[in-house]
């Protein structure tokens, strides 16, 4: 006779669209946008310093050129801060570098940028 015929388990569709993995790959994602933002954010206001003190030219503005390194090391895109320096040449600013010392809990001591 015929050997009896297996039965093989379907695989189930898996949908990408919801469910805990969408939900988990988005989150994922924002989480790196947000870090991302926040570093074009930090660079973009020094580079406004930067300008504002030494002009737009990085060959004669070393604190720029400084800047500009850094924020390629970051990760930062080149255009995000050709971009930046532009807006900082073309209207003023008004960052300033601060800092604060501050006390905490048990006369901790905290210096503050």
């Amino acid at each position: 006779g015929a050997a009896p015929m297996r039965r093989v388990p379907r695989r189930r569709l898996t949908v990408t669209s919801m469910g805990r993995r969408f939900e988990n790959n988005k989150m994922k994602m924002a989480k790196s946008a947000a870090a991302y933002t926040k570093k074009a954010a930090y660079i973009g206001k020094k580079i406004a310093m930067c300008v504002k003190e030494g002009g737009p030219n990085p060959d004669g503005n070393r604190a720029l050129a400084l800047l500009m390194k850094e924020a390629k090391s970051m990760g930062v895109s080149s255009d995000v801060v050709a971009r930046n320096i532009k807006k900082a040449s073309e209207k003023p600013v008004d960052f300033k570098e601060l800092t604060y010392e501050a006390y905490g809990l048990g006369g901790a001591g905290f210096i503050i940028n």
